[in-house]
């Protein structure tokens, strides 16, 4: 938990009182009285707190007292005396930002006995002297008197002068009498001293930034005790390894310090439920890197919170992210998705699909939106259909199964009856081409493949319905004179079709002829008949024609009728669609207006001629013109 606070004296009223029962990490950042400390001791000795960072804070004067004498009063930008003390176990703490402080009495207890102790303690602000003697005191017994409060000590940059008292093993007061042992502790490169006061020896782990080691001065503050020999491991910076062969730390292990170069999650994205608690685990590299050290910390611990350990706990549904950052500030980070815990599935309860088709199920936690949705899938029958890992359902042979989504939260389930379909294959018309009278009729009849087909229904069309219609049984029905496509196609699969192609003709009703009598009055004279189909639209014009006599007049193909002798012949024209008849009188007649005679032998015969002028060798039957030599003209016929 992250709080800014610009009130000083107002910390309190910043957390609510669940988060005040249960917050174990805070971070505070603005300013900080006297009221505030005592806020804070409350939550670290009574409540859960065992974090704390206040490097971003500052001390400034005003509120009360944070211990019962008057005199303990807040003082701006200063730890003051007997501050810490009383404040109990913290595995980090992180002190304000300071300018000054009050030395060894500034982790002094207000009560007489010190109860602070400090996995790490970090040390921030521009101080140029730390006091690491006393740093806890208790007034019951000299015995007892002197320990130290932390493991880990981190100092800042800028320090010149670190003073070291009683704190290990081998102190006139033995660590075993109370307290804990300094383990650990970082050089700033400001260093220029250290005092030591009663060690006859310092067994630890440095970490040095100071590139001229020569120049520190190992100093005692009583000269009645020997110079401290600095024994354990050192780090220090690349090139300097001889430089501190030379210093005060030369009976030191020395090893030059390698960076982090990286750190590594185990895991890149984690999926948890409410509730849920798991561990991440980091790794420095490399191997050799001296400082492995290595923070954890979530971007939002509202939605899922991380110990000092690891240990990711799932708070509320969203998304963030779970950082761990050594201490060069190299991170890395898991992207942590938290859901409410699942309390049912819900999908579709039926489904029907073809042989051999796909189709995709959808499975839905609840609570919808904030369940994570994950499922595993099943079918009862998979000779039936089967179902892959994302839920898509394959038939394979008629019939029916169940398709389950189990909850992987849970174990909740949802059912699906799926059942698979044997789909036409195939459609067969009984007629591909049908030729149709106006007005009629015709059945289609189709077949449908395979005779199995659960879905057995077809839709009829037709491309062209001013000619003919269609019913949904196929029936068609002639409408006018064309060509139209019924095609038949399946329901469920329009590309499984037949066509039939059905020719729509107009029956003839009747014919008339343009004329009904005709008389021809020369002989070899031409007439011709138009005759008119009825209804206009008829399929079928063709006219066959006969003449009832035809040494009077023949009829051609085309109606046309020649004169061939004197008399009455019928000409018929009669429809090929039908058998409709019309008929026309043509009368041959060519005596009237010349005189009929017959040639005598004293009479001379100039020439013989047709009716038209033309020249004959001799007469031929029928009507002639006759030319005498005398000039006279007359006509004759010949029988």
């Amino acid at each position: 938990m992250t709080i800014d606070n610009q009130t000083p004296g107002g910390l309190s009223s910043k957390i609510n009182y669940g988060d005040q029962q249960t917050v174990e990490k805070l971070k505070v950042t603005g300013f900080i009285n006297a009221d505030d400390i005592v806020f804070l001791r409350v939550l670290n000795t009574n409540r859960a707190l065992v974090d704390l960072d206040l490097s971003g804070t500052r001390i400034v004067a005003g509120g009360g007292t944070y211990g019962d004498d008057p005199k303990y009063k807040t003082t701006d930008d200063v730890l003051g005396e007997n501050m810490w003390g009383d404040f109990g176990y913290f595995r980090k703490l992180s002190l304000p930002s300071v300018k000054e402080y009050t030395y060894w009495s500034t982790f002094g207890s207000t009560t007489g006995k010190c109860t602070l102790e400090v996995d790490t303690l970090i040390v921030n602000g521009s101080i140029t002297e730390f006091d690491m003697s006393w740093l806890g005191q208790s007034l019951i017994s000299n015995a007892s008197r002197y320990k130290s409060i932390a493991t880990n000590l981190y100092l800042p940059e800028g320090l010149k002068r670190l003073l070291l008292q009683d704190l290990q093993t081998g102190s006139r007061y033995p660590i075993g009498k109370g307290g804990r042992k300094l383990e650990f502790v970082t050089f700033p490169s400001t260093m220029e001293a250290v005092e030591t006061d009663a060690i006859s020896d310092v067994n630890m782990i440095v970490v040095s930034y100071i590139k001229e080691p020569q120049n520190v001065r190992n100093e005692t503050t009583n000269p009645k005790y020997p110079l401290t020999k600095w024994k354990g491991t050192i780090y220090v910076p690349k090139g300097t390894v001889d430089k501190y062969k030379e210093s005060c730390f030369g009976h030191m292990t020395i090893k030059e310090m390698l960076d982090v170069d990286s750190i590594s999650i185990d895991a890149e994205m984690m999926y948890l439920h409410v509730g849920e608690i798991t561990n991440l685990a980091a790794t420095i590299y490399p191997d050799e890197a001296y400082d492995k050290a290595y923070s954890w910390r979530s971007e939002d611990e509202n939605i899922a919170t991380v110990d000092e350990n690891g240990t990711v706990t799932a708070k509320a549904y969203g998304r963030t992210k779970i950082i761990a950052e050594a201490n060069n500030g190299v991170k890395d980070s898991c992207d942590i998705i938290v859901y409410d815990k699942t309390t049912g599935v819900v999908m579709d309860e039926k489904v029907e699909i073809n042989i051999g088709e796909n189709v995709q199920l959808i499975a839905k936690t609840l609570p919808l939106e904030t369940s994570d949705s994950f499922v595993v899938w099943s079918s009862n029958d998979e000779s039936v259909a089967s179902v892959d890992e994302n839920g898509v359902v394959c038939g394979y042979k008629q019939g029916h199964c169940v398709i389950t989504a189990t909850s992987i939260n849970g174990g909740y389930t949802a059912n699906c009856t799926v059942n698979v379909l044997q789909p036409i294959t195939d459609i067969q018309l009984d007629k591909h081409e049908v030729t149709v009278k106006t007005g009629n009729s015709v059945q289609l009849k189709a077949t449908i493949l395979p005779d199995n087909a659960d879905n057995e229904q077809v839709v009829w069309t037709s491309d062209n319905e001013d000619i003919a219609t269609v019913s949904t049984d196929g029936i068609v029905i002639a409408k006018k004179a064309g060509v139209a496509m019924i095609m038949c196609k399946s329901e469920e699969n329009e590309g499984i079709n037949d066509v039939c192609q059905v020719t729509v003709i107009q029956p003839v009703t009747g014919i008339i002829l343009d004329k009904n009598d005709v008389v021809l009055s020369k002989l070899g004279e031409v007439v011709k008949l138009i005759p008119t189909i009825q209804p206009e639209d008829a399929s079928n014009k063709e006219v066959r024609w006969s003449s009832s006599k035809e040494n009077v007049c023949t009829v051609s193909d085309n109606g046309t009728i020649v004169a061939l002798d004197d008399g009455v012949s019928i000409v018929i024209a009669t429809t090929v669609d039908g058998g409709f008849v019309a008929v026309c009188t043509v009368n041959v007649t060519t005596l009237s207006g010349i005189e009929n005679i017959n040639i005598s032998d004293n009479e001379q015969v100039d020439g013989f001629y047709t009716i038209d002028g033309l020249r004959l060798i001799k007469p031929q039957k029928g009507l002639n013109i006759v030319k005498f030599k005398n000039g006279a003209i007359k006509k004759i016929l010949v029988k």
